[in-house]
């Protein structure tokens, strides 16, 4: 019987070694405004999740409380940089038993930090997909009836809130946060409430969901929580051109 999984509060932290290889000096000849030449710092994973050949089940979870980053000054104490960039490779990797995206960004612009136009980055978030073995250790303890090998060529698509997953081409712009000095890697403050996508007509909006439930689920589900009512978040999910985020953001935060 299939019921849906919800997994509250997923932890912002990652502490975790990855094989990075960045190519600092990328288009050389090009200096920036800032008088240094565009860098490549972009993180390679070491062991991403393969999708080819495996069958995907979904759950869907909930990340912290809307409130949380309701408004651009909320992401004041968090957020070292904020850049608009387009996505230009997505990986997807574990750490414990939650699922994580990795992107690579190639920057465009600036809003805030220390970034060029150029440089491209790595960037985390919450969400992706996850060997079933790794997200659910024990599962054939509750579920016998699940084989070896179903186990093994079984991915979970764990998405936050339902949010997308990132595709190559994407233009973003994200609040990044301070960057993990082992692995060179940055975080989207919020998780996806820290990314404005362009959604074709150069306005950039975040994914909200207004509730808590889903239609997304899974055959292999444990209990779920209760569902989380956000009504609260109706009408939040503006629509802004790039300059307008822009001006808002700059102004929120140096009120801040």
């Amino acid at each position: 019987m299939k019921q849906k999984i919800y997994a509250m509060g997923m932890a912002a932290a990652l502490l975790f070694s990855l094989a990075a290889c960045g190519n600092a000096g990328k288009d050389a000849g090009q200096l920036s405004s800032s008088g240094r030449p565009p860098q490549d710092s972009s993180v390679r994973l070491e062991n991403p999740v393969s999708l080819e050949g495996k069958k995907v089940e979904t759950v869907q979870t909930l990340a912290e409380p809307f409130s949380t980053y309701s408004e651009f000054s909320k992401f004041e104490t968090e957020t070292v940089s904020v850049v608009r960039g387009v996505v230009t490779d997505v990986e997807y990797f574990a750490r414990g038993k939650n699922a994580f995206t990795k992107m690579d960004l190639d920057i465009s612009e600036s809003v805030l930090g220390d970034f060029v136009k150029g440089d491209t980055i790595s960037v985390y978030k919450w969400g992706g997909y996850i060997p079933l073995s790794v997200s659910n250790p024990d599962i054939q303890e509750r579920f016998p009836e699940i084989t070896d090998e179903e186990l093994e060529n079984t991915v979970v698509d764990m998405r936050i809130d339902g949010d997308p997953h990132p595709v190559a081409g994407q233009d973003i712009v994200v609040f990044l946060a301070a960057v993990n000095p082992e692995n060179q890697m940055y975080s989207i403050v919020g998780g996806h409430y820290g990314q404005f996508t362009n959604d074709g007509t150069d306005q950039f909006t975040r994914h909200l969901e207004q509730t808590g439930s889903t239609d997304q689920t899974t055959g292999y589900a444990l209990t779920g929580q209760p569902e989380i009512d956000r009504s609260q978040m109706t009408g939040t999910n503006r629509a802004f051109t790039f300059e307008q985020l822009k001006a808002e953001t700059l102004e929120a935060l140096s009120k801040s």
